[in-house]
């Protein structure tokens, strides 16, 4: 598991990459394209043509770490402009919970609806860490 400083800078490309590249092939995309330094110490995140995977560059300070992700559709054009600051990190959240739910065999919706309504009966973290998807 990654584990992010909270004043981190996220950058997109928003033009697909061939997701054969390996990290040093994004490295020079971040460079050239994004006109970024990689060190910076941000994420890069980048898209395949059909939108559906992501690959994320990220300098932690001892090397490169590389993540590939399929999540779920990536929702075309539309997830590369968030809107707000503070939106990323929630869609983040939302796709870190779908993504639990579906690891565990879970049926998100259902999850979702079912913490919903319990959670603002729960009073202690243990209550709410009982809502987990991997202790559901």
């Amino acid at each position: 598991m990654l584990t992010f400083p909270s004043a981190l800078k996220i950058y997109l490309a928003v033009e697909p990459v061939d997701m054969r590249k390996a990290f040093n092939g994004l490295w020079t995309v971040a460079e050239q394209k994004l006109r970024e330094d990689p060190r910076n110490g941000a994420v890069f995140v980048f898209v395949n043509k059909d939108r559906d995977r992501l690959k994320m560059l990220y300098w932690d300070g001892t090397g490169v770490v590389e993540n590939a992700i399929r999540p779920t559709k990536l929702g075309a054009k539309n997830w590369l402009f968030i809107g707000h600051p503070d939106a990323g990190q929630r869609s983040a959240i939302i796709y870190s919970i779908v993504g639990s739910c579906r690891r565990q065999g879970i049926d998100p919706l259902l999850y979702l609806r079912e913490v919903l309504t319990r959670l603002p009966s729960m009073t202690t973290r243990s209550d709410v860490r009982s809502l987990l998807p991997s202790r559901w």
